[in-house]
């Protein structure tokens, strides 16, 4: 139990980089923003196959099961199957993933209906395009997988429809945003760094001490990694980040450095700094920054066209149904979900 309680802290960093649902990513970021002021009210009165309700659409137990089995393979193909009985906050994670699962549901099936009351709506050839995906996916899950979760080819479809409707109406509202990130802005660099904390064991003269004599050994000419092993509180050696994820006296630093190049010592309230420049300018990094960026600018604009509207919407949950959803059944493949969405669109 130990390696699972060690991989607590790590999940909150936990991104969707696993599946290729961008448009659905968007919509469950923009999930995690509007829940907290919208009308949920949670219930056992829904049928027996009814999980949630949006006004008067329903949402079928199936089609919540396929989301739940694309949504937990994250975590688990990620940190493994026991990922699910680590506790955070309080609860376990399998309970945060059921209603994170119902959350992005809800959201889903609200875009579809603000969707359709702007005119969004399948042709023939779009649904039987859909039924196609749906059956070609459905087909290559294996047996045991549609026994654990108990889908059928109808419980795809749906979840298909409603990304269809939330997808195009997302795309009808941020295509035409313009927004311009420039490589520099969205620069994502790599250093190596040397940390010695301040805290009980060492007063601020003892780590500074301490810094600079890290610091005269790498100006002197020892190799930097070579003195960071020896002299660096932080087990860990290279960081590779953008603006906005580091404190602001470490990111000024190591941005205002070329390849190669090794920083004065850098103060801050948790310790001093030696940072060296590995690398000022990583360029998939950037280029993958850069769309983050651009998508949040978007996400941004849809959420303030509709977040009154999609405010509007009342939500019940079937409680019971929810917890009895299993969070140990999910897709091998979740990118294979989406790949077959796409193929047909």
């Amino acid at each position: 139990m130990s390696d699972v309680n060690n991989k607590k802290n790590k999940i909150k960093r936990l991104n969707f980089k696993t599946v290729k649902a961008l448009v659905l990513c968007a919509l469950i970021c923009i999930s995690s923003l509007l829940f907290g002021c919208t009308k949920i009210i949670v219930t056992t009165s829904l049928s027996d196959n009814e999980l949630i309700r949006v006004n008067k659409s329903a949402l079928t137990l199936g089609e919540g099961k396929v989301l739940l089995a694309y949504e937990t393979a994250a975590y688990a193909l990620n940190y493994g199957e026991d990922i699910f009985d680590v506790i955070i906050d309080d609860s376990y994670l399998k309970d945060e993933v059921l209603d994170k699962v119902a959350d992005d549901l809800i959201i889903l099936r609200k875009v579809r209906l603000l969707a359709e009351t702007e005119g969004i709506s399948l042709s023939s050839s779009d649904k039987e395009n859909l039924k196609s995906a749906a059956k070609s996916f459905y087909n290559e899950l294996t047996i045991k997988i549609v026994t654990e979760l108990g889908i059928s080819v109808a419980d795809v479809y749906d979840l298909y429809e409603d990304f269809y409707y939330a997808q195009s109406y997302y795309e009808s509202i941020t295509d035409d945003v313009n927004v311009s990130i420039s490589y520099d802005e969205a620069r994502v660099i790599k250093v190596y760094s040397i940390f010695v904390a301040i805290d009980t064991d060492t007063d601020r003269t003892e780590a500074y001490e301490k810094i600079s004599t890290a610091y005269s050994l790498v100006t002197g000419g020892t190799d930097f990694t070579t003195v960071a092993r020896r002299y660096s509180d932080d087990e860990t050696l290279t960081y590779q980040f953008a603006r906005g994820e580091m404190v602001s006296e470490y990111e000024e630093a190591a941005f205002s450095l070329i390849a190669g190049e090794v920083s004065e010592i850098i103060e801050t309230d948790d310790g001093y700094y030696i940072i060296k420049c590995v690398s000022d300018y990583v360029e998939s990094a950037t280029l993958t920054n850069k769309e983050n960026i651009e998508n949040e600018y978007k996400r941004s604009a849809f959420l303030e066209e509709t977040k009154d509207a999609l405010d509007s919407y009342i939500s019940q949950i079937n409680e019971d149904l929810l917890e009895s959803l299993d969070v140990t059944a999910y897709f091998e493949d979740p990118d294979y979900l989406y790949e077959c969405y796409e193929n047909a669109r």
